[in-house]
């Protein structure tokens, strides 16, 4: 008895040793393919998970703030006045954005509304700036501060009810792409997955106690690949973690380190197509900080990848084809025509799936992807549907 149970012990060590290369490779897909896909459903990882309750870190004073330099998408006026802007984004590409900006104001009663000397656009960034006030091409300003030099508008006052005065800028500015720190990235990939681009606004005249009228955000984005996350763009404020997180941040009585991030207020997105549109109406209560953009891949390039990794569950199917319906004899050659035919399968499937998402197969998809992607990672991907004939024909030959 003794001698047959421990014969029937290895042989089901055996067995399970025979399986084991090709339970790793499933473990290592779906760990890979479970990961990819909680990163792609909830994309953001703030320094809180109580996000209904953090504070906006213009309400602090303190040392908090002292290197932190917080901008204003409104200024608040005891004038009547309703404003409304429209902001319109073209990017083809990162390193320079072009922009046109409308402001229509007017007063719903007699009152003057002195627009002064309004800092909006960094100096050393701004390109083919043109500034029309009510049709009629204007001066602008150069003022430093805080160090850095801004263009800046003359002050002017608007006196004349029910009268529609309207400002418009038409520019070029060049933008340093920044590495996103609040977005998950699948180990599939490096820190080049999530980029941030950061775009000036200008502050506009609201009546204090009131909101504004509607603000809209329209970004025509032309960069093949990529999506903007719309969860995560558009006017952004700065906040810090709740209160009662505060004390895990002391550092010394009255002192704390924060950690100041990024959310968005409240506001309404929509995305058709490479056309993303962002509404917001201002108030005391929802003020932004600047307009920032989350550039990611596209759900077609993690998709392929998932493709490639689901490759040991079908590389069954097609040696079994071959095994019955073609009766090819010789093992290496029959092998390499499975190699072949998932191979073409794959890059069919990915073609596919590229054009569903709005892509093509070209040299830029090869440079991105080796641009964003964690290189060890994507070899055993791609290798994945030999790796995965391989070792079932390693399971079978050990079988017999």
């Amino acid at each position: 008895m003794p001698k047959k149970r421990t014969r029937r012990f290895v042989k089901v060590l055996r067995s399970v040793s025979q399986w084991l290369p090709i339970l790793a490779l499933l473990v290592i897909s779906f760990f890979l393919i479970i990961e990819t896909v909680s990163c792609l459903v909830t994309p953001y990882s703030y320094p809180t998970v109580n996000l209904k309750d953090i504070v906006n870190a213009r309400s602090i004073r303190g040392d908090i703030l002292d290197d932190y330099v917080i901008y204003s998408s409104v200024e608040f006026t005891d004038a009547p006045v309703n404003t409304k802007q429209r902001i319109q984004v073209n990017i083809d590409s990162l390193s320079e954005v072009e922009i046109e900006w409308t402001c229509e104001m007017y007063l719903v009663e007699n009152a003057t509304l002195h627009y002064n000397d309004n800092r909006f656009l960094s100096y050393e960034l701004v390109s083919n700036l043109e500034v029309y006030f009510n049709g009629v091409r204007v001066e602008y300003n150069c003022t430093e501060y805080g160090g850095k030099k801004y263009y800046t508008i003359a002050g002017y006052n608007i006196t004349d009810a029910g009268k529609i005065s309207k400002l418009e800028m038409h520019f070029q500015i060049e933008r340093t792409v920044l590495t996103s720190n609040l977005t998950r990235i699948p180990s599939l990939f490096n820190q080049n997955y999530a980029k941030l681009v950061h775009l000036p606004i200008t502050n506009v005249p609201v009546h204090t106690g009131n909101l504004s009228d509607l603000s809209v955000l329209d970004i025509n984005f032309d960069l093949p690949f990529r999506r903007i996350l719309g969860g995560n763009s558009g006017w952004v404020d700065s906040f810090v973690p709740p209160e009662y997180e505060w004390e895990e941040y002391y550092v010394r009585p009255n002192v704390y380190c924060f950690p100041v991030f990024e959310y968005p207020i409240e506001q309404e997105s929509i995305e058709e197509r490479n056309t993303y549109t962002y509404k917001v109406r201002f108030s005391e209560h929802n003020i932004a900080d600047r307009i920032s953009l989350v550039i990611v891949p596209n759900c077609g390039i993690p998709a392929i990848f998932i493709i490639f990794l689901l490759s040991p569950c079908f590389v069954p199917l097609f040696i079994w084809i071959h095994e019955k319906r073609f009766m090819v004899k010789s093992k290496i050659k029959r092998n390499l025509l499975v190699v072949l035919e998932i191979y073409s399968a794959l890059l069919a499937l990915a073609l596919v799936v590229l054009t569903f998402f709005g892509g093509e197969l070209s040299w830029s998809l090869f440079s991105y992807v080796l641009e964003i992607t964690n290189h060890p990672l994507l070899v055993l991907v791609l290798l994945y549907p030999a790796l995965s004939i391989l070792f079932y024909e390693l399971r079978k030959a050990r079988s017999w």
